[in-house]
C-alpha cells in the first residue's frame, strides 16, 4: 500500500466526536438517575415534592462531582430546581383556590 504508514492519520475529528459523545452519554445518565429519583421519592414515599428535590440535587450534586461534569451541570441543576419549585407553588395554589 503506497502511501500509508500506520498510526500517521489524523484522527482530531474523530477524537472530538468521541469527547462530545461520551459527555453526552454522562450528561444524559445523571439527569436521568436525578429525575427517577426525584419521581421516585416524590410519588413512593412520605417525604413531599420539596424535601425530594433536596435530595435529588444533594444526589446531583455529587454525580457531578464523581463524573467531574461541569459548572454548566450545576446550572442545569438549580435551573431545575427554580422549575421545581415554581410548578409545586403554583400546584399548591391551584389545590387551595379549588378547595
Amino acid at each position: 500500500m503506497a502511501g500509508y504508514d500506520r498510526g500517521k492519520m489524523d484522527i482530531s475529528g474523530q477524537s472530538a466526536t468521541f469527547s462530545t459523545f461520551m459527555k453526552l452519554t454522562m450528561w444524559s445518565c445523571g439527569l436521568i438517575a436525578v429525575s427517577v429519583l426525584f419521581l421516585s421519592l416524590t410519588f413512593t414515599t412520605d417525604t413531599g415534592w420539596f424535601t425530594a428535590m433536596i435530595i435529588s440535587l444533594v444526589a446531583g450534586g455529587l454525580i457531578g462531582l464523581a463524573l467531574r461534569l461541569s459548572t454548566w451541570w450545576y446550572v442545569t441543576l438549580g435551573a431545575l430546581a427554580v422549575v421545581t419549585v415554581i410548578s409545586g407553588l403554583v400546584t399548591m395554589l391551584a389545590g387551595a383556590l379549588l378547595n
